[in-house]
């Protein structure tokens, strides 16, 4: 599984096999199409399928986002990933700051 992070002008790339990092990097991107071509660079470079391959969007996205729609143009198994439920967060939290900041907020999940 492939997992990507929008964050500001940045694309975070991890991909995971067997439990273990094989690919991890970051990217600044100026346009939503630059989103794709370091994604798709990305697949070509690992040897994956973009039809095959099951990748998660967390961050600075939503479901109307330009950039989840350019994805889905070339990925076919891509979803916006939701929070871990197994946490207890304060009421406070907003809940769209959970998915923006998905990595920071199951952190504790990778130990």
């Amino acid at each position: 599984r492939v997992f990507l992070s929008i964050r500001n002008q940045y694309l975070d790339i991890l991909y995971l096999k067997n439990d273990t990092v094989r690919y991890l990097n970051s990217f600044e991107c100026r346009s939503n199409e630059d989103f794709a071509y370091f994604v798709l660079f990305a697949l070509e470079q690992l040897r994956l399928n973009p039809e095959t391959i099951e990748a998660g969007l967390s961050g600075e996205v939503d479901n109307n986002d330009t950039v989840f729609n350019i994805l889905g143009k070339f990925i076919r198994n891509i979803e916006i990933i939701s929070p871990y439920n197994g946490f207890s967060y304060s009421e406070q939290i907003d809940p769209l700051e959970l998915q923006r900041n998905y990595l920071l907020f199951n952190a504790g999940l990778c130990g």
